[in-house]
């Protein structure tokens, strides 16, 4: 868990890219990652680069969501099918990824334990590798 995350963190954005498909993927994994014990959805976006590009996707649908409930006319709001198929991942993550791990847990929780702390531990090099680019 630790060597996945470690070298994951900081290049999967370049590698993955922001397709659909990464989408699904991403909602899947954020999802699952919310209902393990001590493992944030967020960071696990960060450590797939997807963090940043679902916040930007976020943030404008719910602005021209918001504009059509105020009465501005407006087209459907952008990104659209971005939000949607991140949702439609983290159904799919709720509902077969989330038995998997809950399985692990009941019948070999001290490796799952382990691999769950050690993907962690490695992927908190992704926010310090963010913040060295940007400074």
């Amino acid at each position: 868990g630790f060597g996945v995350a470690f070298l994951l963190s900081g290049q999967a954005e370049g590698a993955l890219g922001h397709g659909l498909p990464v989408t699904f993927l991403a909602g899947s994994v954020a999802v699952t990652a919310m209902i393990l014990p001590g493992v944030s959805g967020s960071l696990l976006l960060l450590l797939l680069g997807q963090y940043e590009y679902m916040i930007g996707h976020l943030s404008a649908f719910v602005d021209a969501v918001y504009a059509i409930a105020t009465g501005e006319p407006a087209a459907v709001p952008p990104g659209t099918a971005t939000i949607v198929t991140f949702l439609g991942g983290g159904v799919v993550g709720l509902f077969t990824v989330a038995h998997a791990v809950r399985w692990a847990l009941e019948h070999r929780k001290r490796a799952t334990m382990t691999f769950l702390v050690a993907l962690v531990v490695g992927a908190l090099r992704a926010p310090v590798v963010q913040t060295a680019t940007r400074l």
